[in-house]
């Protein structure tokens, strides 16, 4: 015997009325802005639980012995956790990078970059890549489609540079994702100013 099927019928009058009068309610001259600094924005922002990614992307090696495009390009990586899905179809992702880092110029001239969402025991990964003094031993990069991105690391995906907006002092890069992986592991966690876990 099939289970019963509740149905709510929607009252689309009654439901326009409704939101005119909150609508009515709370207007913006309501709204007082309030002073803040940056770092009490970071603290209040860092409220919000997030996992950790590291960005990998490919430029010409400035220690060699020659220069220009010529130059053997490496596998460098930065760790971001201003990370989102943006759209299915086409399949977009945004992350968001401080202009003055390093890996800014880089990523604003490449065509490619990849994207790899650390596992809870990569946080010394996540620590190297955000320029602390970690000494990793091995190699970190694996290849997927022909791209350097974290070995062993909960997803991986391979990302075609979409587009690049600027807002405030971060540009945020929009890529289109061209190929990923993935697995099951505990992702690495990151809350107010510190590494967490999934309770």
């Amino acid at each position: 015997m099939s289970a019963p099927v509740f149905t709510l019928e929607y009252d689309r009058e009654h439901d326009s009325d409704r939101r005119t009068s909150t609508a009515d309610a709370v207007t913006a001259s309501d709204i007082q802005a309030e002073s803040f600094g940056s770092l009490e924005f970071r603290r209040t922002l860092g409220r919000f639980a997030t996992g950790v990614t590291v960005v990998t992307m490919l430029a010409h090696d400035g220690t060699a012995s020659w220069s220009g495009d010529d130059a053997p390009e490496r596998a460098f990586g930065i760790t971001v956790n201003a990370f989102m899905s943006v759209s299915l179809e086409p399949a977009l992702i945004a992350i968001s990078i401080d202009k003055s880092a390093h890996a800014h110029a880089t990523l604003l001239a490449a065509k490619r970059f990849g994207v790899s969402v650390l596992s809870e025991d990569q946080r010394d990964l996540s620590d190297y890549f955000a320029g602390r003094r970690v000494h990793l031993g091995l190699n970190p990069f694996v290849q997927v489609a022909g791209f350097p991105v974290i070995a062993e690391a909960g997803a991986q995906l391979v990302c075609r540079t979409y587009n690049a907006v600027e807002a405030g002092d971060h540009t945020i890069f929009l890529g289109e994702v061209v190929a990923l992986r993935h697995h099951d592991a505990r992702p690495l966690v990151f809350h107010a100013g510190r590494y967490d876990q999934l309770g």
